[in-house]
């Protein structure tokens, strides 16, 4: 009596490690095929097409997403330094990690695998994706999120600067987040932000791209000479 031979793998017990390659890379359709030289492959669809990765083994594959995940979680990480900065935030990435400090002055730290960003605790922030949402989302952890009135206040403040610099014949940007500023003459450029300034009880003040208070945001013929100095040779 003939018997129907079982599948190559379920015997070596390959299909469970499939299934497990599929729960830690959700993002990825993972299976086993017949091509001789790369049977294991792992495909993700994307905005810019499909990304296959083949190899040998399924240790040999998982090694391969786990190389394309670090990318991913990479990029992310600087993305999301990034996104801080726009909201006021110094933030200091270093290959997966970010940390930033709370208003107290703590060390918070977030990292970035499988698609994901967590904070040192295991919380997680959600998925890489989502960078406005994770920033958004740290914003009061770190005890730095502005009110709305604060952020009203802040943009009307970089308005006010924005015609004091133009009347310097500098060209600017006005941005939900920034002031770009540029010397048509130099061709150097800033960002301004308006934030609060927590050793200075709080009140608004500006700051330059590289997070450096300028002056408190009242004190505008002050900043403006400031932004003017750095980007010209002379006032």
């Amino acid at each position: 009596m003939s018997t129907v031979p079982s599948s190559p793998l379920a015997e070596d017990g390959i299909d469970k490690r499939l299934a497990a390659l599929r729960d830690e890379f959700p993002g990825w359709t993972i299976e086993g095929g017949d091509m001789p030289f790369a049977p294991f492959r792992a495909v993700r669809e994307g905005a810019l097409g499909s990304m296959v990765l083949g190899a040998g083994s399924c240790g040999g594959l998982r090694m391969l997403l786990d190389e394309v995940d670090a990318v991913d979680c990479g990029r992310a990480v600087l993305a999301l330094r990034d996104a801080l900065h726009v909201r006021g935030v110094t933030a200091k990435a270093q290959g997966l990690t970010l940390a930033a400090k709370t208003r107290a002055g703590i060390l918070r730290t977030v990292h970035a695998r499988r698609g994901v960003f967590s904070w040192a605790s295991g919380t997680e922030l959600g998925p890489i994706g989502d960078i406005t949402g994770a920033a958004d989302r740290m914003m009061p952890v770190l005890g730095l999120g502005a009110t709305a009135r604060e952020s009203e206040t802040a943009h009307a403040r970089l308005g006010v600067l924005q015609e004091c610099l133009k009347a310097r014949k500098l060209e600017t940007e006005l941005t939900v987040a920034s002031l770009h500023v540029t010397a048509p003459d130099s061709g150097l450029t800033e960002d301004i932000v308006c934030r609060t300034r927590p050793s200075d009880a709080g009140r608004l003040w500006f700051w330059t791209s590289e997070g450096t208070p300028i002056a408190e945001a009242d004190h505008l013929t002050d900043t403006a000479l400031h932004i003017t100095a750095k980007l010209r040779a002379t006032p």
